[in-house]
C-alpha cells in the first residue's frame, strides 16, 4: 500500500479485507497479513477524518 489513496477506495478495501477474512480457507498467515494491511487502511482514514475535521474547525474559527 505504498501509493496514497482516497478515503473512499480505503473504505471499499476496508470491505474487501473483511470479506476475504471471513472466508474459512483463508490461512493463518494471509489473515494476518490482511490484518495489517486493515490497520494501515484504517489509520489512513482516521487521519483523513481528522484533518478534515480540523480544517473545517479553523475554516469556522476565522
Amino acid at each position: 500500500m505504498s501509493e496514497e489513496l482516497s478515503f473512499e477506495a480505503a473504505l471499499e478495501r476496508l470491505d474487501e479485507i473483511v470479506v476475504q477474512v471471513k472466508q474459512e480457507d483463508v490461512s493463518l498467515d494471509r489473515s494476518l497479513e490482511l490484518l495489517e494491511e486493515g490497520v494501515k487502511l484504517a489509520n489512513a482514514c482516521t487521519e483523513k477524518t481528522d484533518h478534515t475535521y480540523w480544517r473545517e474547525e479553523l475554516k469556522e474559527s476565522d
